[in-house]
């Protein structure tokens, strides 16, 4: 009763609604678009009865019968719908000969005022070399949390003793400011120049945005922070989810 009362039914007009999906007609009757009102008020949609269709009133047992039985028949026919799921398009890169990558990501909780670290390091031959999970507390918003990421992400690289790293993420306007030769005036600014300051340690530094795409290990392991709610550390491994989604990309 509650799914039909606020429309939120699996039929064709939902999905249409929000241009996700290009046909709209019922396939029972193949007139008309195919939504909760439709489903309840004609009758080839089902041999069951419609609702108050002769005037009679009916009992709450024989409304809810009725519903589950629309339910279940448009349970059957969802094999049937187009899949509208987007393909990947985007896959990750190897870094240069000579260089580590280290893709970095990181998930916020707004509630808590949280953030989880997610980080991979791989090197040309797709080896991963590390990966990381580190959680951060007080935590203002999502641009801090990637800002922070960042920023624990060139402390790694300095403790495994990396001189030649490339460092992407798919935060642009944090890959942005570390860009620009600029000073940075906003409130992520003193996080900005410690993180510059710090490239001096490395012979050969750069930073990249990349596309969710090709990030998805490191949102795996920003996840897997979120449900250990601690730092971790693996060295030539990785979390299995994590391995997974590094193959795929």
């Amino acid at each position: 009763m509650w799914k039909v009362y606020n429309d939120f039914l699996p039929t064709y007009a939902n999905p249409n609604k929000r241009n996700l999906l290009n046909p709209s007609a019922c396939l029972k009757c193949l007139e008309g678009t195919e939504s909760v009102d439709h489903l309840l008020r004609f009758r080839p949609v089902t041999e069951q009865k419609p609702i108050g269709d002769d005037g009679i009133k009916q009992s709450i047992q024989d409304i809810s019968g009725f519903i589950a039985g629309y339910i279940k028949e448009l349970e059957s026919i969802s094999d049937e719908r187009p899949s509208i799921c987007m393909p990947k398009t985007s896959y990750w890169r190897p870094p240069q000969q000579g260089t580590v990558k280290f893709n970095f990501s990181s998930s916020f909780n707004v509630h808590g005022n949280k953030s989880f670290l997610g980080l991979i390091i791989r090197n040309k031959v797709c080896l991963i070399m590390g990966a990381c999970t580190y959680p951060y507390s007080h935590v203002v918003d999502a641009f801090v949390a990637e800002a922070r990421a960042c920023e624990r992400v060139i402390w790694f690289a300095r403790e495994l003793r990396f001189q030649h790293i490339q460092i992407e993420g798919d935060s642009l306007a944090i890959i942005k400011k570390l860009q620009l030769d600029t000073s940075d005036k906003s409130v992520l600014g003193s996080i900005v120049v410690d993180i510059k300051q710090n490239m001096g340690l490395f012979v050969y530094v750069t930073f990249h945005h990349v596309s969710r795409d090709e990030n998805e290990a490191a949102h795996v392991l920003a996840r897997e922070g979120c449900c250990s709610l601690k730092e971790w550390f693996w060295i030539e491994e990785a979390p299995e989810l994590a391995e997974r989604a590094a193959v795929a990309d």
